[in-house]
């Protein structure tokens, strides 16, 4: 099982890329994904929305966790937002549409609170793979 998280992510729209790079960096360095460039190009946007969504809706995202069990990955974006994520179906062409993509890319996806906050995660069934040397 792999677990891994960035405590410390920055603020703002530099977000999305630095997330994007660690997780690749760790699942890579873990042999998870490697031969297999689709299963990054599905991580990545699910990664890209999560994070996103916790810098316009709650001032930025404070974490990111990623969770593989050797058949499906699980990315959560933690953030300290007091409003419940909401799936919609339409929305302006320049926002709206972030869960739709996360829901349309993984095989399910939910969000937990805690005291002072909330994790938003995706987990992606079908891929990675995990490499075996």
């Amino acid at each position: 099982m792999l677990r891994a998280s960035w405590t410390i992510l920055p603020t703002g729209p530099r977000a999305v890329s630095v997330a994007r790079v660690a997780a690749r960096l760790v699942l890579s360095a873990r042999g998870v994904g490697v031969g297999d460039p689709d299963s990054f190009a599905r991580l990545e946007p699910v990664i890209a929305e999560l994070v996103s969504n916790g810098v316009r809706h709650a001032g930025g995202c404070d974490r990111l966790e990623l969770a593989f069990d050797g058949a499906c990955l699980t990315v959560g974006a933690v953030d300290h937002g007091a409003d419940d994520p909401e799936l919609k179906a339409h929305g302006p062409p320049d926002a709206g549409r972030g869960l739709a993509i996360v829901d349309a890319m993984s095989a399910s996806w939910g969000w937990h609170r805690f005291p002072g906050g909330k994790c938003v995660w995706a987990r992606l069934d079908s891929g990675p793979t995990r490499h075996r040397r």
